[in-house]
């Protein structure tokens, strides 16, 4: 490239540096601006102290400019998507952290609730008065031990019977202690 451009030319890489760093550090205005006054200065350094700005040096000088334009766009690109690049990690950086409390903190009241859970079937289980649970449907889904022992039935004999079916088979001398839910 050297040869074409009429030999040795020094400046030539400072020029285009000058133009890789305004582009960097200003963005595509500053870029263009610099590669305008290193067409400048590369012309006025390597035609006009021959006076040989002629039409064979105009190519010359457009490559240049070309090339030093070309550099501005490519670094002030670079530059955008290194920082929309910096700033999505960002954004992943507190969205990931979000998520890990937000994650925690599910465990946490995971495990206090199984921890609570276990209490209460360890009260319900050592409990000496009869419980029966059912859901909405009346259909039994606890029974305890007390409950056992009075009924005189576990709970997988019932069956996951309904509180009706079950009052009707108790006794009258059960059915008073027996709480009706219809």
């Amino acid at each position: 490239m050297a040869n074409w451009l009429n030999g040795s030319l020094p400046y030539l890489p400072l020029l285009l540096f000058a133009v890789m760093l305004s582009a960097w550090f200003g963005g595509v205005g500053p870029g263009v601006l610099s590669t305008a006054l290193s067409v400048f200065v590369f012309a006025t350094l390597h035609f006009l102290p021959n006076s040989t700005f002629e039409s064979p040096n105009v190519p010359r000088v457009a490559f240049m400019g070309g090339l030093a334009l070309v550099i501005a766009l490519l670094t002030a690109a670079q530059r955008r998507a290194t920082s929309d690049l910096r700033e999505s990690r960002d954004t992943l950086q507190r969205n990931n952290a979000r998520l890990q409390n937000e994650t925690l903190e599910r465990v946490r009241a995971m495990d206090s609730l199984r921890e609570t859970n276990d209490k209460l079937d360890m009260i319900v289980n050592n409990s000496p008065l009869p419980i029966v649970g059912a859901d909405a449907a009346g259909r039994i889904t606890d029974w305890n031990r007390a409950a056992e022992e009075l009924f005189g039935w576990t709970a997988p004999e019932d069956g996951g019977g309904s509180f009706r079916s079950s009052r009707d088979a108790l006794d009258a001398r059960h059915r008073p202690s027996f709480y009706h839910i219809t």
